[in-house]
């Protein structure tokens, strides 16, 4: 698969989430840290890593570190336990058949260790 299908698809699943939480593929590409921006954000990378696509790609894609990605994959992770409504936007987007990816499922994505074992994420309790 070459880098502009690759970034095609991943333009897919950032315009499938954005579209789900009510805003424009480029207000999740921004550099703001505001609450409204970080979840759908983080949402878009958790459905990237799941669509076998590598970190380091994700990483260049929304011009973040690879261990960005590895984080909001984590917490996206504890939350689908936690929060329905982050479950149900994160089915619909999978429902939506885009998971075609026949390179990435035979080559499976690669973490950084140390960033895993650095992450000591703890569930989140109300």
């Amino acid at each position: 698969m070459t880098l502009k299908d690759k970034e095609k698809e991943m333009r897919i699943i950032l315009s499938r989430v954005a579209k789900q939480y009510g805003l424009q593929p480029h207000n999740i590409m921004e550099r703001r840290k505001h609450a409204d921006i970080i979840e759908p954000r983080q949402v878009s990378m958790y459905l990237m890593v799941e669509a076998r696509f590598k970190v380091n790609e994700i990483g260049r894609f929304f011009k973040r570190n690879h261990a960005t990605v590895i984080y909001s994959h984590s917490k996206i992770s504890i939350e689908l336990t936690v929060y329905e409504h982050i479950s149900r936007i994160v089915k619909n987007v999978q429902n939506q058949n885009w998971i075609k990816n026949k390179y990435y499922e035979k080559n499976p994505f690669k973490f950084c260790l140390p960033c895993v074992f650095s992450l000591n994420l703890q569930p989140i309790s109300n």
